[in-house]
């Protein structure tokens, strides 16, 4: 497969980045809940999430970033020659719509 842009290829190192900082934030997000209440009452306030979910997220978020870096890189299909013979029958109808034949024929 060929693509158009190639050095766009070079994005691709940020999503290592990107997944770090979703890191930082949900492990802010864990400390700033921690700080505004205890732990029963926050239970009750704000359900926490499954541990599985941030990872899934990173991972999906990692997945897409990848996925569209692909598409901006326009990947381009080989080109396929082929040589085609054919050969037809032309038909042509022709109507004459003068007004000579409005004459009847002369019958013999």
């Amino acid at each position: 497969m060929i693509f158009q842009n190639t050095h766009l290829f070079n994005l691709l190192y940020l999503i290592p980045v990107l997944v770090w900082w979703v890191w930082l934030f949900y492990k802010h997000r864990k400390k700033s809940r921690a700080i505004f209440a205890e732990e029963k009452l926050l239970k009750l306030i704000a359900p926490t999430e499954r541990k599985w979910v941030p990872a899934v997220r990173m991972i999906l978020i990692a997945l897409i970033s990848a996925s569209m870096i692909f598409a901006l890189a326009r990947p381009k299909g080989g080109e396929i020659q082929t040589e085609a013979t054919t050969s037809g029958i032309d038909i042509y109808l022709i109507l004459d719509m003068s007004k000579s034949m409005i004459v009847e024929d002369v019958g013999a």
